[in-house]
């Protein structure tokens, strides 16, 4: 019984979290006084891919995240389910932020090669082919 309610406890809170009701509390939360940190980095990166027409294209759980220099670069895989284009399969969607003041610096869709993150959504040689 215990790991029943262990498992919907989680649960609850994992689903929660990818609800735009819980994407925008999350944003709502960042201290930007002390630079970003990578939590909120995702937060910010998350809020600003629910407000583009891409919401329903990617997959909000699924991302990676990497700190280039004074930079986060968040990656959120193409969702196959989506009814989106199908050039856009084997995308990326890719939001940077600036680690100091939490400006999105940049952002848009980068085409990858392969199924999942074996493309490796850092490789700079992919092309940005959206916004």
């Amino acid at each position: 019984m215990k790991n029943f309610i262990t498992i919907c406890c989680v649960t609850l809170l994992v689903v929660g979290c990818a609800t735009v009701g819980g994407i925008k509390k999350q944003y709502e939360k960042i201290d930007y006084s002390d630079g970003i940190n990578q939590k909120e980095a995702v937060a910010i990166a998350l809020n600003h891919l629910i407000s583009t027409e891409h919401k329903n294209n990617y997959l909000l759980s699924g991302r990676k995240v990497k700190k280039e220099d004074d930079i986060w670069a968040v990656s959120f895989l193409f969702d196959p389910k989506s009814s989106f284009n199908k050039m856009y399969f084997q995308t990326y969607y890719r939001v940077y932020i600036d680690i100091d003041s939490g400006q999105v610096i940049d952002y848009g869709v980068y085409k990858g090669l392969g199924i999942g993150w074996g493309f490796r959504p850092f490789d700079k040689s992919y092309p940005k082919i959206a916004e």
